[in-house]
């Protein structure tokens, strides 16, 4: 089995879907029955993706994939998880850790997240990003997803700067977040976490009070897990992401994510980074994107450019 260890392995993993098989500091390894136990959407996936195939330590799916896709047990985090692959060199472009479940799930700025089975958890490796995409990480990420997400979750928009919303019609009521995005950089390496609520999703007393949405799954897909999730959007998303850094206009990707951000040309109450403040922020109507990925807003007339903090409606 290729060890999870700072030097670089022999092996990189091919286009396919394996399964990590041996425990290590970082995550849980699997058999294809026990990952079928962990929760009745990953039992449907399991059985959707084989037969399963021992192969070097792993288990590889009989499925095809257009990338790595690397399936691990109960762990610290996916992200964790996946910077210890790339340092061992198992990893390549546009390949993905998903992980079971997560002991130390984390959001922005490092914030708790809830990880129980079911849901969707998984570590993307992009490409390095040229300095002038490097503040659009997250949206680009965002708007790749809402993209591909379209047929599942019509009219799915973007909380800036990192959050997904079911839209209020779908949510039968107030909008409510399904899903979120987190970005880490290292070495000029680039990791994009992504959560995705499929099977629960956090209860209101979970969250940050007076600073975030309310939490609900996205819509159900009959006979669809995690990893199924995962092998119909991440092709999309992908190559949504080549088209717009190969075209390298951030302005024109702004223009074309716009329409995407929540409560665009609403009134909205503006908060501090860590939500403490809420009840103490000020209102504004919130414009749309400045090319470098802040949120323009206006207030009392004057319009202005935010690069922390975050937005709710009024």
């Amino acid at each position: 089995m290729p060890e999870m260890t700072a030097s670089r392995s022999k092996i990189v993993l091919a286009p396919g879907v394996w399964l990590w098989a041996g425990d290590t500091a970082v995550c849980a390894g699997l058999t294809p029955k026990a990952l079928a136990a962990t929760h009745a959407s990953w039992a449907v996936d399991t059985a959707a993706v084989g037969p399963w195939n021992p192969q070097s330590g792993l288990w590889r799916a009989a499925v095809d994939a257009s990338a790595p896709v690397l399936v691990c047990g109960d762990c610290a985090s996916a992200m964790d998880a996946a910077w210890t692959l790339l340092d061992a060199g198992l990893l390549t472009e546009h390949a993905a850790v998903l992980a079971v479940g997560q002991s130390q799930g984390r959001g922005q700025l490092r914030r708790a997240w809830n990880s129980p089975p079911g849901n969707l958890y998984a570590a993307w490796v992009w490409p390095e990003l040229p300095e002038h995409w490097a503040g659009l990480a997250s949206l680009l990420a965002g708007y790749a997803l809402c993209r591909a997400l379209k047929e599942r979750a019509p009219g799915l928009r973007i909380k800036w700067p990192n959050d997904l919303l079911l839209p209020e019609e779908a949510a039968r009521g107030q909008p409510t977040k399904v899903g979120g995005i987190l970005v880490e950089e290292r070495r000029s390496r680039v990791l994009v976490g992504v959560g995705l609520n499929l099977a629960s999703a956090p209860p209101r007393a979970e969250l940050r009070q007076g600073a975030a949405v309310a939490a609900s799954t996205l819509p159900e897909r009959h006979g669809v897990g995690p990893l199924v999730t995962w092998l119909d959007l991440a092709p999309v998303a992908a190559r949504l992401v080549r088209a717009e850094l190969a075209a390298d206009d951030p302005s024109v990707f702004v223009r074309r994510m716009e329409p995407l951000l929540a409560w665009r040309g609403q009134w909205v109450r503006v908060t501090d980074e860590v939500g403490r403040n809420a009840g103490n922020g000020f209102s504004a109507v919130l414009v749309g994107l400045a090319s470098d990925g802040g949120l323009k807003i206006v207030r009392d007339g004057r319009e202005s450019v935010l690069y922390s903090g975050g937005v709710l409606p009024l």
